[in-house]
């Protein structure tokens, strides 16, 4: 989705001046992040009155239920740390951004541009769990809170058109772990969220790794997410795929947020040389829910509200521990179960 800038002053002096930075959402506290983030369909207690063929549908309102833990304010923080600090190498006003994006990387990294240096400055952040813990919901979640798109137009007296930031994107890791299908993936999801026509990707991979590579510069882009990211411990890590990921970050200047089950953690994280400091943006674990955490009670009991059955069953203390047991804390089984034991006849 794209939108229009809006521009607020930063908070911090360095961040100031940088339409990408300025052009952002607002900081929001935890409790508005909490809500922003949280979906809860609306239920009547007429509606349990109606025939079960409808009632039947309503059910159907509780794929849309989403009850927000702790972690996705620790998730939205690390995005908006990584954008900001993403971007403060990348000012479009800046001499600097401007040659870099007209020079090829080659000629450009570590190379004195004019009077200074052209510095990418990028951090990573993990996200890890097994199936089912809301991984890429969460995620999903919080990136939907950023626009998509922003179309620039002037800021402090500079007509920046037709500048178009891209502010993230987020695409799967290929099932075969090759460098080419993710940039050819990537490259697709580029075209795909500016509204171009698709690009033709160049049959020879260098050309094609160039390609991208001036793509990913002139799109601004704010965090690239990688999702599956388990499938590269699979095929034990294709090296042309890890050094072009190192790229994206050290010379593109472009944050990076993974994602995997706990395989990718276990064995992937360390050959990526700087998921070693990507605890400077963070790393969250997410688990299957112990039964007395505040995440799991609240969850539960704002579920259980979601009842189109003709006698309402209230929650007491069996029903949750058995609700918990079932599900062995995983959310999404949770959820599914709660829908599928639900009669409405």
């Amino acid at each position: 989705m794209a939108v229009n800038a809006k521009y607020h002053q930063a908070d911090l002096p360095e961040y100031r001046g940088n339409p990408l930075i300025e052009a952002l959402p607002p900081l929001m506290s935890r409790e508005d992040v909490m809500l922003a983030l949280s979906n809860f369909p609306e239920i009547n207690a007429n509606e349990r009155e109606l025939s079960t063929e409808v009632r039947e549908q309503y059910v159907d309102r509780i794929d849309a239920f989403r009850c927000p833990q702790g972690t996705f304010f620790d998730c939205y923080k690390a995005i908006v740390r990584l954008l900001r600090t993403g971007y403060t190498t990348r000012n479009p006003l800046d001499i600097h951004t401007v040659r870099f994006l007209h020079y090829s990387v080659e000629g450009s990294l570590g190379e004195a541009l004019g009077d200074g240096f052209h510095r990418p400055r990028a951090g990573t952040f993990s996200i890890t769990g097994i199936s089912g813990v809301g991984k890429s919901t969460m995620l999903e979640q919080v990136l939907g809170h950023f626009p998509q798109i922003i179309d620039h137009n002037v800021y402090q007296g500079h007509d920046l058109t037709p500048l178009r930031q891209v502010v993230w994107l987020k695409i799967n890791c290929p099932p075969n772990s090759k460098a080419r299908d993710l940039t050819e993936i990537l490259l697709t999801a580029i075209d795909d969220a500016l509204g171009l026509e698709r690009t033709i990707p160049p049959s020879r991979t260098g050309t094609l790794l160039r390609l991208i590579a001036q793509k990913i510069k002139s799109a601004f882009i704010g965090v690239l997410v990688i999702d599956e990211m388990q499938r590269l411990t699979r095929t034990n890590g294709d090296e042309q795929l890890i050094n072009f990921l190192h790229d994206i970050v050290d010379t593109l200047g472009v944050p990076l947020v993974f994602c995997g089950n706990p395989e990718f953690e276990d064995k992937m994280r360390q050959r990526l040389r700087f998921a070693r400091r990507a605890e400077t943006a963070g790393f969250i674990r997410l688990n299957p829910l112990a039964y007395q955490t505040t995440d799991w009670q609240s969850f539960i009991q704002y579920l259980w509200r979601y009842q189109w059955t003709n006698v309402y069953t209230p929650l007491n203390d069996e029903l949750n521990i058995k609700m918990h047991k079932l599900s062995k804390g995983n959310l999404a089984i949770a959820q599914r179960l709660f829908v599928v034991m639900m009669p409405t006849y």
